[in-house]
Parts: C-alpha cells; sequence; structure tokens
C-alpha cells in the first residue's frame, strides 16, 4: 500500500516537472479535495440540518427521533460513496502531497502559486493525474442526490408550518453566505 503510494506520488512530480536534479519549480498549489469535500457534504445535509435547528422548526420528540433513525439511514446510503471517493483521492494526489511524500517542501505565493522543491532522489518518475474538479464534482453530485432523497423523506415527516419554518431557515443562511462571499 505505501509502495503503490509512493509510486503514484512519484508519478505526479514528473507531471508536475520534476527532473532528476534537485529542483524549484513554480506551480498551481492544489489543495486537498478530501476535506472540502466532506464539509461540503455535511454542510449540504438536510436532516442534520434539521436536527440541528429542532426547536427553532419546532419538532417533536417523535419527530426528532424518527429523524435520528432517518439519519443513520442516509449515513449508511452515503458510505459507499465516500468510500470510492477517498480510494480516488488516495490514487491521485495532489502535487503538494506529491511533494510532501517525497521529503520536498511547498510555499505558497500570492494568487496560488506556489514554489515545489524536490530532493533530486526523487528522480524523474512517470506520469500520473492529480484529482480533477470534475471527478471532486462527481463525488459531490452522488451525495447530494442522495441527500436530496432522504430530504424529501425528511420534510414528510414535517407539517405545514414546520417546513416553512425550514425553508425559512434555509433561505436566510443561504443569504449570509451570499454576502460573505462577496
Amino acid at each position: 500500500m505505501i509502495k503503490n503510494r509512493i509510486i503514484r506520488c512519484t508519478q505526479l512530480l514528473a507531471t508536475i516537472g520534476a527532473m532528476a536534479s534537485a529542483s524549484t519549480l513554480s506551480a498551481q498549489i492544489i489543495p486537498d479535495p478530501k476535506p472540502r469535500f466532506k464539509r461540503e457534504a455535511e454542510e449540504h445535509d438536510p436532516i442534520q440540518f434539521l436536527l440541528k435547528r429542532d426547536k427553532q422548526v419546532a419538532l417533536t420528540s417523535t419527530q426528532t427521533d424518527s429523524l435520528k433513525a432517518l439519519h443513520k439511514e442516509l449515513i449508511e446510503a452515503e458510505k459507499p460513496i465516500f468510500k470510492e471517493a477517498d480510494r480516488y483521492f488516495d490514487a491521485h494526489p495532489t502535487p503538494e502531497q506529491a511533494a510532501r511524500a517525497f521529503g520536498g517542501t511547498v510555499s505558497s505565493a500570492p494568487g496560488g502559486r506556489g514554489r515545489v522543491s524536490v530532493p533530486a532522489s526523487a528522480g524523474r518518475p512517470p506520469a500520473t493525474e492529480a484529482p480533477s474538479q470534475a471527478s471532486v464534482q462527481l463525488f459531490q453530485t452522488q451525495i447530494f442526490v442522495k441527500q436530496d432523497l432522504f430530504r424529501d423523506r425528511a420534510r414528510a415527516l414535517l407539517n405545514d408550518t414546520q417546513n416553512h419554518n425550514a425553508d425559512s431557515i434555509r433561505t436566510a443562511l443561504d443569504a449570509e453566505r451570499a454576502r460573505k462571499s462577496q
């Protein structure tokens, strides 16, 4: 496993231009997509959204218990997607992860550019690819579709007033996020 990861990291170094001698390269620093992927999946979780705001939505204890059981089902339904994503991310390390795996260093610079330093002992490995944005989005879409299906099941447990309260809270949070991103 470690040997395969080292080989993959070696291959990635070739794609960022590692040469047989010690080198310092200017490259786009690609953040590790794994934590962001998991964070966005958690933020999008519609059942957790309702459970965290049970007082504001005015959930009954029976509804809360039903939502908790439904949330466990959602977690089980998401597990295969997360496992597949983990395998993909492990097979496609970012340039930063590859450089560090070989004793290299990465320093950031303004504009998302940075310097990747790789020791001469890393050699010139065969090429591989870093995680693509399209692949990350595919995994996100799979998770979001699952969550949307469970959201519909969760919303069926609520009455009209509770659904309206949940929608109002979601709208306010979305507006606040939009203001912060500007």
